[in-house]
């Protein structure tokens, strides 16, 4: 044929070019200048713009080229300094409003990715979002001769404000049962880790109050110490013969570094296997952690993952780790939960060691079954903007249906809908306006 066709477009970066003067009394309050001037662009990441005479246009631009300044006179001096928008479009403050039968107006010329919130009311084996055209969904819809059913059963869960119904304790791995635990109504903590070369330190059980084959695993809990202080964090499954199943651990191993090690293992010291025994990323990753450790197991395949949380960020510097028991390991049921806190030798322990939360839960399987994706009181969110779908803040995107897609709002008026509608107690979308 004649002509050309256009297979596919896309729009580049921008540039921004600021133009600054600077008017001095002195050549040395110019040199002075300059450098607040360098110090004000310079940044390794994005950072946004607001200008004066469009002040609802947020532009997002990195410093990417260099720049000198042109002297005029002695005291005064000139500079174009060349900024980069990486995403080329400017974008609007961020709107939101609840999901109902009204339109979202995104006002913008572009298209623009939504943020829906969903609480949920009741037990429900998926969770949608759609506009008519298209939809993102987790879980699944079922059919007639499917049974809903939990496939995470919480079955013990205490949040450490009291010691009652916890007991003493002969298992201990790598060191030795010495100190007192206390709580202060919502933590355990060590108020005296006894003495001794080694690692040491006090230690509690309970009885989970049923022996399961699978479960999962949730501890929150927080690890933070300083310079010249070392300690530990452990929580262990243990069998009806006080054999350890599994355990997890949050360690200072260093009192030069400030890094923090998990440790996630299936099995004993002695035969088990390390699932996950890192410092993360480098040694700043858990550096003062406040955060979750996981552990799980369904047959003979074991899961580990390791968050940290904070406000400003929520759930971050994760890592997962999957391993599968081909030679038995690790097999007995547990019974158990254990907790110990660990100082070494004549070091000081870490400032703050304590368990804040223990879960454990018994996975279900029932093969004509479907289970449940949210329950009463979750809080489902579908990021489109990430390519993100969280369940009370913790990642679940790998629940995507295989229809599921991450859709814009267009420019003007949409629809969305959120399902399904008697599982829902509200819902909002946010967004930003954004322009070309």
């Amino acid at each position: 044929m004649n002509g050309s066709l256009q297979s596919e477009s896309t729009e580049g970066e921008r540039q921004v070019v600021v133009s600054i003067q600077i008017e001095t009394q002195s050549d040395s309050e110019l040199e002075d200048l300059k450098s607040v001037v360098y110090d004000l662009f310079y940044s390794k990441e994005e950072f946004e713009i607001v200008r004066d005479y469009k002040p609802d246009r947020i532009l997002r631009v990195v410093q990417s080229a260099p720049y000198d300044f042109k002297a005029v006179t002695w005291f005064d001096g000139e500079a174009d300094i060349y900024l980069t928008m990486l995403d080329p479009y400017f974008y609007g403050p961020e709107k939101s409003v609840p999901l109902d039968n009204n339109p979202i107006i995104n006002q913008g010329t572009a298209d623009t990715y939504p943020i829906t919130t969903i609480n949920i009311k009741k037990d429900t084996t998926f969770v949608a979002i759609g506009n008519g055209q298209e939809v993102n969904l987790i879980g699944n819809y079922g059919e007639l001769n499917e049974v809903p059913f939990v496939r995470e059963e919480r079955i013990f869960w205490d949040q450490m404000g009291t010691t009652v119904g916890w007991g003493a304790t002969s298992t201990v791995e790598g060191g030795q049962i010495a100190g007192v635990m206390r709580t202060d109504g919502y933590s355990f903590f060590a108020t005296d880790y006894g003495t001794g070369s080694g690692w040491r330190g006090p230690a509690l059980k309970k009885s989970i109050g049923q022996s399961v084959k699978d479960f999962r695993l949730d501890v929150l809990l927080r690890q933070i110490g300083g310079q010249g202080q070392v300690g530990s964090v452990e929580v262990m499954l243990l069998d009806a013969l006080n054999r350890v199943v599994a355990k997890i651990l949050m360690t200072k191993r260093s009192p030069h570094s400030p890094a923090i090690w998990a440790r996630i293992v299936a099995g004993n010291e002695q035969d088990g296997h390390d699932i996950i025994n890192s410092r993360g990323a480098n040694d700043w990753t858990w550096h003062q952690f406040d955060g979750m450790l996981r552990i799980e197991r369904v047959g003979n395949v074991w899961k580990a993952y390791v968050a940290r949380y904070d406000a400003e960020h929520g759930w971050h510097a994760r890592l997962g780790g999957e391993w599968v028991d081909t030679a038995g390991v690790a097999t007995a049921n547990i019974t158990q939960v254990q907790t110990q806190l660990w100082a070494h030798g004549t070091t000081p322990p870490t400032t703050t060691q304590r368990i804040d939360d223990i879960k454990v839960f018994k996975i279900n399987d029932v093969p004509d079954g479907i289970p449940y994706v949210a329950r009463a009181g979750d809080i489902v969110e579908f990021d489109h903007t990430k390519n993100v779908i969280t369940l009370n803040g913790e990642d679940m995107t790998h629940e995507k249906a295989f229809i599921g897609k991450y859709f814009p709002i267009n420019s003007g008026a949409n629809y969305l809908t959120a399902e399904p509608m008697d599982a829902i107690e509200s819902a909002a979308v946010r967004w930003r306006d954004r322009w070309l």
